[in-house]
């Protein structure tokens, strides 16, 4: 389900407004944000357990035992993931990407 995804989006949503209009609390805004952003940018990995995986299984067809697979060994997998220089950097630079939009709407709404 996209839920967490969509949940995510909502709360940089909200964390740009605050940054907009509630000038004391532009610290805990910014770091909502940038939660948020990161865990945008996790849930899009293919891994069991995250939103994108759903995609991934039917638009491939994965069988069964290929999901029980990854299901079985996912947590491993994200940890060698996340260890990779290339993949960590396309993760960060897709969460700075998510980041620095939502800083571009908080922007935009304190011209209003």
């Amino acid at each position: 389900s996209g839920a967490g995804l969509i949940g995510n989006l909502l709360l940089c949503f909200i964390a740009s407004l605050v940054l907009a209009f509630l000038p004391n609390y532009r610290m805990i805004a910014y770091e909502l944000l940038e939660i948020n952003a990161l865990f945008i940018a996790f849930n899009c990995l293919p891994l069991p357990g995250l939103d994108s995986f759903m995609l991934l299984r039917y638009s491939l067809r994965l069988s069964d035992e290929t999901v029980e697979f990854m299901e079985r060994w996912s947590f491993f997998i994200l940890i060698i993931l996340i260890n990779i220089p290339l993949v960590r950097a396309l993760l960060l630079t897709f969460m700075n990407f998510i980041l620095v939009n939502f800083l571009q709407l908080s922007y935009w709404f304190m011209q209003l």
